[in-house]
């Protein structure tokens, strides 16, 4: 069972899927039928662009009788297709029930076959889960903080995070990415207890699969948020950045075996470092320059900056 609640499903081209398994092949037995289509339930009001949604019953598996006489061994059935409901009307985009194929029977000397197709399943349109008003006392003791919800939203190159919770007194957040096998920490935000909803924001993210976090600290207690999945679509770029205030350069969408220089203007190499894995985001402090016009450059990337320390 799939069971997805929210204000606007971004599906990115990927599809929600709760299909049946293909039946198992065998030579000296009846083939196993395929497995029924699972239920997939979407109380969702907008969808951003077209879905692709299925709950279709597997395949049956195949008979071989190995010409063998006397083999009369049946194929597996085709699983019959499972349900989606929506809580409004069907969205545009495939969406499919369909039941499976019978397996084939093959190498037989007899002429029967017992394996039928699965059947389809249904569509249901307007449909309202039902949801308690009761919060649920199997548990002794209730969270100190109560996660409403947490999501994550790509607009351009920019992703914009937002989530909502209760009871926050004496607490703070710290919002965290995942990043080359590891949580680092963007930034760290007080709780408010005249404040259920908060919200942050990256800007200038290279096309990538982004994972974010929200860890919720009080004390000594800590919980994180569901994890959120944000794709950046486009060919992947590289940008250098250099910040007059900080003296610190940024580089993103650094590539394996990437190298990474300082140069003046007579072509000098003050500064090399090479990656021998990709890099996300990188940073250098060059304040160890002296005044004057240099030049940060990859293979891929190149600008021109004035140190003026």
């Amino acid at each position: 069972v799939i069971f997805i609640q929210a204000q606007t499903l971004h599906s990115n081209g990927y599809t929600i899927g709760a299909n049946g398994s293909t039946g198992g092949n065998t030579t000296g037995d009846g083939a196993s039928g395929g497995g029924g289509g699972g239920t997939v339930i979407l109380s969702v009001t907008n969808f951003s662009d077209p879905v692709s949604i299925e709950a279709k019953g597997g395949d049956g598996g195949i008979e071989d009788d190995e010409l063998i006489s006397g083999r009369c061994y049946g194929e597996g059935g085709g699983g019959s297709g499972g349900t989606i409901y929506f809580s409004g009307l069907q969205p545009a985009g495939a969406v499919s029930v369909a039941g499976g194929s019978k397996g084939a029977k093959l190498n037989s000397t007899c002429s029967t076959t017992t394996g039928a197709n699965g059947n389809a399943g249904t569509l249901v349109a307007n449909y309202s889960p039902m949801e308690s008003t009761t919060l649920s006392g199997c548990n002794s003791t209730v969270l100190a903080a109560d996660w409403v919800y947490f999501k994550a939203t790509s607009a351009n190159s920019s992703i914009l995070l937002q989530w909502s919770v209760l009871n926050t007194t004496g607490s703070y957040f710290v919002v965290q990415r995942w990043n080359a096998g590891s949580w680092i920490d963007l930034t760290r935000m007080p709780a408010s207890v005249n404040q259920s909803e908060y919200r942050f924001q990256e800007f200038y993210r290279t096309p990538a699969i982004y994972l974010y976090r929200v860890k919720w600290v009080s004390g000594q207690s800590t919980q994180y948020s569901p994890i959120q999945q944000v794709i950046i679509s486009g060919s992947a770029t590289q940008t250098i950045i250099y910040d007059a205030t900080t003296t610190l350069i940024r580089v993103r969408g650094i590539a394996r075996n990437e190298t990474f220089r300082i140069i003046d203007l007579y072509g000098n190499c003050l500064y090399q470092k090479q990656f021998p894995t990709g890099v996300e985001e990188w940073q250098l402090n060059s304040s160890f320059l002296k005044t004057g016009m240099y030049i940060a450059q990859t293979e891929r990337a190149v600008t021109k900056f004035i140190s003026a320390r």
